[in-house]
């Protein structure tokens, strides 16, 4: 778990795959995020990309989105605003605000990456009100060796990694993957692939 001040460059600008109206402005003024990871299993991730890391990606968002959902419930018992943010109703973007908790650092993968189980986490975030005190980003050589490493890049089977240098992607600098490339990758093999996470040296 980490504590950030929530940076508005990482709230979505309009509701998409969630609840609400489709293509309605999304307002959220809370100033604090709580950010929280649970690690994937490694016996599951090691199959990638067959079907037990879909199983395995599930458990984990379930399991962290409860976290969220009753840390969110208890900040509205004590008076204050909550929102929890998990996979299938976000307005945040949970990487980023991961990184600023100082849960870890973005890998080339485009995923956050934590000293303790590398890319194999699932996070959700709580947004709130509530006065906290903020934790400090880390910094443990992610972006150095992805500089150098590149096995995510070519072990993803759909080719959405990039392998080049990083390049500035609404003024920030950063390894930019393919999302479409990628999801068209699940739906053709109907599973959560996972490539990336099996092979990362972290």
């Amino acid at each position: 778990v980490g504590i950030t001040i929530l940076n508005q460059a990482y709230v979505y600008s309009h509701i998409g795959r969630s609840p609400g109206k489709w293509g309605s402005e999304i307002k959220l003024d809370h100033p604090y995020a709580i950010v929280f990871a649970v690690e994937m299993d490694y016996d599951m991730i090691k199959n990638a990309p067959h079907h037990t890391v879909t199983t395995e990606s599930a458990t984990k968002y379930l399991m962290v989105s409860q976290i969220a959902l009753v840390i969110a419930r208890y900040i509205n018992m004590l008076g204050y605003e909550a929102r929890a943010h998990v996979d299938s109703n976000y307005r945040v973007m949970c990487g980023p605000i991961a990184v600023d908790a100082g849960l870890g650092e973005l890998g080339r993968l485009g995923l956050l990456v934590t000293p303790q189980f590398g890319p194999r986490v699932r996070l959700s975030v709580v947004t709130t009100n509530i006065p906290l005190t903020c934790d400090k980003k880390i910094t443990f050589g992610v972006q150095d060796f992805c500089d150098i490493c590149k096995k995510c890049a070519f072990n993803c089977p759909s080719g959405a990694i990039e392998k080049g240098d990083k390049k500035q992607v609404e003024g920030v600098e950063k390894w930019q993957s393919s999302q479409e490339q990628c999801f068209r990758y699940w739906c053709r093999v109907g599973s959560d692939c996972s490539m990336c996470l099996k092979v990362c040296p972290y």
